[in-house]
């Protein structure tokens, strides 16, 4: 559609803006799109760019995104490193002065124990992760309709059978120590009668 004089003023007017403040770059791409005003009620001209054309045509990412803690537990092993871009060099700087700040999660060393920290709310469990009082992972889940009737000993061990299901593959085969700050909690392996619950986290289904 051939834009009228004014339009076309209005567009260059407004790409150079989108230009000046680093939101566009040229690009050489042999595809582009088509360019559309629509009038705002006080008069000025809304620029609306039309991406169908090019949404057909543009092949998308196949494959799910990772988790950062996944790529964290990655990095812990990582021996060698590629060189970065110069052009993200400024970028790696802003992530890493974030990553290497207080309050941010620490990558785990299976060469020491681990505590699992849990504790219960009204309507929640959760727990930390912890390693030489450094935090590594946390974890919390709510109470469904039922588990919200159960005693505070019984909710205690379903929030330790949710993190250690959580962050098995942190556990499995290395030493950590669970605690907890309900002391009658800890007594139940030597009680001698347990509430259905109990027995089921003593005795649990065969499962993965």
């Amino acid at each position: 559609m051939r834009k009228k004089e004014s339009e076309l003023e209005e567009l260059r007017r407004q790409l150079k803006e989108l230009l000046d403040a680093g939101f566009i770059q040229p690009s050489k791409a042999p595809y582009g799109a088509s360019v559309l005003f629509q009038k705002k009620h006080d008069g000025s001209l809304q620029m609306c760019i039309d991406y169908r054309a090019l949404n057909k045509v543009t092949v998308k990412n196949k494959y799910p995104i990772p988790l950062i803690v996944d790529l964290f537990d990655q990095l812990g092993r990582v021996k060698y490193f590629t060189k970065l871009d110069l052009r993200c060099q400024q970028s790696f700087q802003d992530l890493k002065k974030v990553v290497t700040e207080e309050l941010v999660l620490a990558l785990p060393d299976h060469t020491k124990g681990f505590e699992v920290h849990t504790d219960v709310l009204d309507f929640d469990v959760g727990g930390v992760l912890m390693q030489d009082r450094y935090l590594i992972a946390f974890e919390g889940c709510k109470l469904n309709d039922m588990e919200r009737y159960y005693t505070v000993q019984e909710n205690e061990m379903t929030a330790i059978v949710h993190c250690l299901r959580t962050w098995r593959h942190y556990l499995l085969r290395f030493h950590f120590i669970v605690k907890i700050d309900n002391v009658a909690t800890s007594y139940f392996q030597t009680q001698k009668k347990l509430s259905p619950k109990q027995a089921q986290v003593v005795r649990p289904p065969n499962r993965v």
